[in-house]
């Protein structure tokens, strides 16, 4: 077996060094083809590596690797009890704990379905349709009594029926490609916003309102009244409201920020001491943190255009 599979390694280097001496064409364009042949060598003696029983790779359930829908679904044996990180496009949902993913390839039926302990709730929301993502999880044959006891709920029999004998995926962990926030299946709820962008990024920001925010290194723009404003640029910042009025903190300083988003109320610029320049970036229904703790970041030196 081993033989065989050096073979076919040394038949793919030997096929794309003729290929590369006979092809016509400028310098740049054999450079190019040359990092291909390199690129399939080295996927080759990978592939090799991981199919020698003594390096003890076929054998490892848990193994970390970045992969797509489709390797997982062309080679579903290979991937069984191993975890993966996949990127992909949700598809469609199922229920808030089952979705599918979109697969890359022309075939019909090409996606996987990823199934989760809990409601998958993000920032803002519930996972949707059409949301980038990428996911951590075990890729795991579609038995359906061993699923449902390992995400701890009943599958539907439409579903069964759907996926079976097909590779599924029981996820640990949830990101979207275009938020910070995330889903954990050890963790309880939405994760906590950590960066500025991501807030004043979502498309409905007042839906953002309860949920918790634990920013680990934004620039305070400016302190003003009983709060100050912190984030990337004076057009890119959000208000906190400290639960004690800020002390040797200025303009410039890089602080830690941990609170709650909660919606402006209509006296915002009066309860707050702001100036009335203010008032239209305090305007009734945005989002402001609320009873924030604001510490400075030890030893955090600013960097020019920081």
């Amino acid at each position: 077996m081993q033989h065989d599979i050096r073979a076919s390694i040394w038949t793919t280097l030997l096929a794309m060094s003729m290929v590369l001496t006979l092809a016509p064409g400028c310098k740049d364009e054999q450079g190019k083809q040359a990092n291909q042949a390199n690129q399939a060598a080295n996927q080759a003696a990978n592939q090799a590596s991981q199919a020698n029983p003594k390096s003890g790779a076929a054998g490892n359930t848990q193994v970390s690797a970045e992969t797509t829908v489709d390797k997982v679904r062309e080679s579903p044996s290979y991937f069984y009890g191993k975890q993966v990180r996949i990127a992909g496009k949700v598809e469609d949902i199922v229920t808030d704990r089952a979705f599918e993913l979109e697969g890359a390839g022309w075939a019909f039926h090409d996606n996987i379905m990823v199934f989760t302990k809990t409601p998958v709730q993000m920032v803002g929301g519930l996972l949707g349709k059409g949301d980038e993502v990428i996911i951590t999880g075990t890729v795991r044959p579609f038995v359906t009594g061993e699923v449902e006891r390992e995400v701890g709920w009943d599958i539907s029999q439409e579903t069964e029926i759907k996926f079976k004998e097909r590779p599924v995926i029981v996820a640990d962990s949830i990101r979207k490609v275009s938020e910070s926030g995330r889903w954990s299946a050890n963790g309880v709820g939405a994760q906590a916003i950590t960066t500025v962008v991501a807030m004043i990024t979502t498309m409905d920001v007042g839906a953002l309102a309860g949920q918790p925010v634990d920013l680990d290194r934004e620039r305070v723009q400016s302190v003003s009244g009983k709060g100050l404003w912190v984030g990337p640029s004076a057009m890119s910042q959000v208000f906190v409201l400290p639960s004690a009025p800020p002390t040797d903190i200025k303009p410039g300083d890089m602080v830690r920020v941990a609170g709650t988003l909660q919606k402006v109320p209509a006296d915002a610029t009066t309860a707050w001491g702001l100036p009335p320049a203010m008032a239209g970036a305090v305007r009734e229904g945005m989002i402001f943190i609320a009873d924030a703790t604001v510490r400075p970041v030890a030893g955090a030196t600013p960097k020019a255009g920081d």
